[in-house]
């Protein structure tokens, strides 16, 4: 069985396009090659389609990391709303506004 990495998935090529467990390769009545013999070295060009995939992964992981920072920042805002009424009322409890002495 041959070990098909990812990358050669993405780019779309299967086991029967090459040579299992390095037999010679299949020829017909007419000497014409039926599988590859081996995959090319480089299928794109440096910086090309390949760099593509790359590129979108990174910006998808900096979309998760800022929306991961803002869904934070809402969170501590609830929390500290939540504290701050709970502690003007502990506040208020504890001391009290002074009477009004006018009258």
């Amino acid at each position: 069985m041959v070990r098909v990495t990812h990358r050669e998935k993405n780019l779309g090529w299967t086991n029967s396009q090459y040579q299992v467990n390095n037999a010679p390769p299949k020829v017909s009545s007419s000497s014409v090659l039926t599988t590859k013999e081996s995959m090319p070295l480089e299928t794109t060009a440096p910086g090309g389609a390949e760099r593509r995939p790359r590129i979108r992964r990174v910006l998808r992981r900096i979309r998760y990391l800022l929306g991961g920072l803002a869904v934070l920042f809402v969170f501590l805002a609830i929390i500290g709303a939540i504290y701050q009424s709970v502690e003007s009322s502990n506040d208020l409890r504890t001391h009290s506004p002074p009477a009004d002495l006018s009258t």
